[in-house]
């Protein structure tokens, strides 16, 4: 289920889109399924930075990936739209600057990018109301267990131990 409650959520950085039914363009299909993959690209993220999707109701965390999610839904579906603002920020002539759509999806990945980079903001993420979640470690694991071959013997003597040890000499023994 998506940070935002509802597509009216996630689209709130973009209001000249309006209300999707299923004659605009796009569609209120296509929005909610640009909204659905845009919140998939979002824990995906968050996995990978360690950091658990499940956040606690009303945090800053949840409130994190909520603007995430706005910023990313509402410059996919303006660019489906047909990227909705050509001279954006002061630009005068035709054909110059970025797009809303651009600005929009650029700063969700900023966002995105700081929680790759900044261990303090995934910290604050996890104290805020998500778990430590991070991928298991590759190097976590035994050698004696994990891929063993089944028909190693470890008897001493046997087909694939080849000596039998000498005795074992304890502390202040004489050599």
């Amino acid at each position: 289920m998506p940070f935002n409650a509802s597509i009216s959520e996630a689209l709130s950085h973009a209001p000249q889109v309006g209300t999707l039914t299923s004659t605009t363009t796009p569609t209120s299909t296509q929005g909610t399924f640009l909204w659905g993959r845009a919140y998939d690209f979002i824990r995906t993220q968050l996995k990978m930075a360690g950091v658990s999707v499940a956040f606690t109701a009303s945090s800053a965390g949840e409130g994190w990936a909520k603007e995430v999610e706005s910023l990313l839904t509402s410059g996919r579906v303006l660019e489906a739209k047909g990227s909705v603002g050509v001279r954006a920020q002061g630009v005068r002539a035709a054909g110059q600057g970025d797009t809303t759509a651009q600005r929009l999806i650029e700063a969700a990945m900023e966002m995105l990018a700081q929680l790759r980079e900044d261990r303090q903001l995934r910290r604050v993420l996890i104290a805020d109301g998500a778990a430590d979640d991070l991928p298991a470690s590759p190097f976590a694991n035994s050698d004696w267990t994990d891929g063993k071959d089944p028909d190693y013997s470890e008897t001493w003597g046997g087909d694939n131990v080849a000596y039998i040890p000498g005795p074992v000499i304890q502390d202040a023994e004489p050599l």
